[in-house]
């Protein structure tokens, strides 16, 4: 996966979630359970405050949308949300 894959997502995100307070996005090349290319897109809030799904809706089109128009890898983007806190708790017990 290249940088510019990596910023054509984040900016996309960015873009989409503009209303929402994000303080980083994670992005890795991975392999599903049926064998097929996965990106695995972490969002990361800035608050631990409820997150209104409602904001994400159409976020996967979108993403997929920029990389089609661009030729970019066709792994399909798995989008999950994390807060901050809770991230940097997950990276800590992940040692």
């Amino acid at each position: 996966m290249t940088d510019d894959l990596k910023k054509l997502i984040e900016k996309v995100i960015r873009k989409e979630l503009e209303s929402v307070a994000i303080e980083a996005v994670e992005i890795r090349p991975d392999v599903d359970s049926d064998g097929d290319d996965v990106l695995r897109v972490v969002v990361v809030l800035s608050t631990d405050k409820d997150f209104d799904v409602h904001h994400a809706k159409g976020l996967v089109r979108h993403i997929r949308s920029e990389m089609m128009k661009r030729s970019e890898n066709f792994a399909f983007p798995l989008v999950s949300f994390v807060s901050n806190s809770d991230n940097k708790r997950l990276k800590a017990a992940a040692g």
